[in-house]
């Protein structure tokens, strides 16, 4: 565990004081714009959140800064530059601009020479670059978006919105449900999602990780280590989602769920035969978090991203004497996983259900820009949320 400095422990303090007043419905009190180096604390200050909803320490000795590092200590990974900590995501210069290009799976090297309207196939990340450095920024934006790249640019610090949103709110009366062991189907794979069903496992719900035999999570072969401390205390189930049986299995699971974590583009489950909607409907109380790169909403919610690209993105970046470099290991994917699991532990104690839209992106840039915010009546929680515990409570 990393050794937390004072001025460190009030940052996260505060950072923790904020994200219950967020979810209470309060809007935030206003900060400057930050630095990636805030990070740290907003990690630990989620964890801080979660100790005040339980009245306990469900992590004895846990200091949340640490879940931005763990991945690069356990594999080993170099400090990142314009290179990601984990090799596949660059940071390159257009003609106008920076942008991030994520090449985490076979497939996206494919897709370049259309991306950038090339004729042949690019040999090496050298041609890459230079095609790169001859187009417009704004223009292999939009192309890599539509094609289904995981691509940013770096734009300086967004405007930050709501770090959640929740649609379709539906409440149970009286539920008294801080005391029941909720269950909580896991369909999420890499980082965010799996820490976010690994949390609140900690805190003591009965958590089913649920992978398809076809596509398992691809984490569980490339780094069996950090795939099983993030899966350890979970059920584990293997599923044949093209099967007529797997799939009415899949869906009594997700009908029987109080809590589902899930980390797909939405038309991927509709693909699935999965209607999000009918199952809140069925079953009022029911919190179905979705966490994507960029949030739900069209044409976001088609976006592809990476914990490294979506932190570009999301104003996550150092500045050094060459230009901009990536600031940590994907960054945004735990804290995301972190934030993710504190909304869902708040819906559940208070008897509130519905869709819970966090993002990879809303979630960093709201770390890094809060109170630079839109009206808080766009966060769709707000005349839902009542929490009864004192922010001043907390840590």
């Amino acid at each position: 565990m990393t050794r937390a400095t004072v001025s460190e422990h009030a940052r996260a303090r505060e950072h923790a004081q904020a994200l219950l007043r967020s979810l209470k419905g309060e809007p935030p009190v206003r900060a400057q714009a930050a630095t990636p180096e805030v990070l740290p604390a907003c990690a630990s200050g989620a964890l801080m959140a979660m100790r005040t909803l339980m009245g306990r320490d469900p992590f004895p000795g846990a200091w949340g800064a640490d879940r931005l590092t763990e991945r690069a200590k356990l594999l080993a990974l170099p400090s990142p530059g314009k290179v990601s900590a984990n090799g596949s995501c660059h940071l390159l210069p257009t003609r106008d601009g920076w942008l991030a290009l994520n090449l985490a799976r076979g497939e996206d090297w494919s897709l370049l020479p259309a991306w950038l309207e090339h004729q042949g196939r690019l040999p090496d990340l050298k041609a890459l670059a230079q095609q790169v450095a001859q187009s417009a920024m704004e223009e292999l934006l939009s192309r890599g978006r539509l094609m289904g790249l995981p691509v940013a640019a770096l734009h300086g610090p967004p405007r930050a919105g709501p770090w959640f949103t929740l649609h379709r709110p539906s409440a149970v009366l009286n539920p008294d449900r801080s005391r029941k062991q909720p269950l909580v189907v896991d369909l999420s794979s890499l980082w965010a999602g799996p820490l976010c069903g690994h949390l609140l496992a900690t805190c003591g719900a009965r958590v089913i990780k649920v992978e398809s035999s076809h596509r398992p999570d691809t984490t569980r072969t490339a780094a069996p280590a950090f795939f099983h401390r993030l899966n350890h205390n979970k059920q584990t189930l293997t599923v044949d989602f093209r099967a007529p049986d797997g799939a009415r299995r899949l869906q009594r699971l997700l009908a029987e769920a109080d809590v589902v974590i899930e980390a797909s583009r939405p038309r991927a489950l509709a693909q699935l035969g999965i209607d999000t909607g009918a199952l809140l409907r069925a079953k009022p109380g029911k919190i179905w978090l979705s966490i994507t790169a960029y949030g739900r909403q069209p044409p976001n919610g088609d976006w592809v991203g990476f914990g490294d690209d979506v932190a570009i993105a999301a104003g996550a970046v150092r500045a050094t004497s060459s230009g901009p470099a990536f600031y940590g290991d994907a960054v945004a994917d735990p804290l995301t996983g972190l934030h993710g699991a504190l909304a869902a532990l708040s819906h559940w104690q208070n008897g509130l259900g519905g869709l819970l839209d966090v993002s990879l992106h809303g979630v960093t840039a709201w770390c890094l820009n809060r109170g630079q915010s839109p009206d808080p009546s766009e966060n769709q929680a707000t005349a839902f949320h009542h929490i009864p515990v004192s922010p001043q409570a907390c840590c």
